[in-house]
C-alpha cells in the first residue's frame, strides 16, 4: 500500500498537539426568534390565567426563552359599544401581559394596538348573507347589528372569530443552566 504521509513534508502533517487549532470547541449561542400566536376570547371575556395560556406556550415547543419585545394587538368584534369595546381591549391586552409577566425574571415592555375587527367583518361578510352590511358605513352596521333583534345572535358565528389578541414575541432561547 501507498501512504500520502510518507510523501508528505513533516511541517504539512498536522500534529496530535495542533488539533484544537483546526476545530474550534463548540461554544453556545442564544439565538433569537420572533413568536407569534392567537388567543381567542370569548364575548365580554378579558381575563386570563396561567392555565389559559400554557397550551399555547406549550404548543409552540420551544426551549425556555425570554422575551426580549412584546407587541399585543387586540380585537374585540364591533357590535356592542364602542368604548365598552376598547377597554374590552385594553383589558385583554393587559391580562396577558400580566400572565407572560409572571413567566419572566425580566421587566417585559409591551407596545399594545387596539382595535375593532371592522376591516375583518368586511372581508367576513362580503358576497355574503349580509354583505349589506359592509356597504353601510362602520357606525351605521354597529347600530344596524345593536339594534336588530335578533342581528347579534344570528352574527355571533362570525362575531366570534373576530374577539382575539394577536401577539408577536421577540425571544431569546435562555441557555443558561446545565
Amino acid at each position: 500500500e501507498y501512504s500520502d504521509a510518507e510523501a508528505a513534508p513533516i511541517e504539512m502533517i498536522p500534529m496530535p498537539d495542533t488539533m484544537g487549532i483546526l476545530k474550534q470547541p463548540f461554544e453556545p449561542k442564544s439565538e433569537s426568534a420572533l413568536l407569534t400566536f392567537t388567543f381567542p376570547f370569548e364575548k365580554n371575556k378579558a381575563d386570563f390565567k396561567q392555565e389559559d395560556v400554557d397550551p399555547f406556550i406549550k404548543a409552540l415547543q420551544e426551549p425556555d426563552f425570554i422575551i426580549d419585545g412584546l407587541y399585543i394587538y387586540a380585537y374585540s368584534s364591533i357590535e356592542g359599544d364602542s368604548l365598552a369595546n376598547a377597554k374590552l381591549q385594553k383589558k385583554r391586552a393587559e391580562s396577558v401581559i400580566g400572565v407572560l409577566q409572571k413567566m419572566q425574571q425580566n421587566k417585559i415592555n409591551p407596545t399594545i394596538m387596539t382595535n375593532d375587527s371592522w376591516p375583518l367583518f368586511q372581508m367576513e361578510m362580503e358576497d355574503g348573507k349580509y354583505d349589506h352590511l359592509t356597504k353601510m358605513s362602520k357606525g351605521e352596521a354597529i347600530k344596524t347589528i345593536n339594534h336588530t333583534k335578533g342581528l347579534a345572535e344570528e352574527l355571533e358565528p362570525f362575531l366570534a372569530k373576530e374577539r382575539f389578541a394577536q401577539i408577536v414575541m421577540d425571544v431569546t432561547y435562555d441557555i443558561s443552566g446545565a
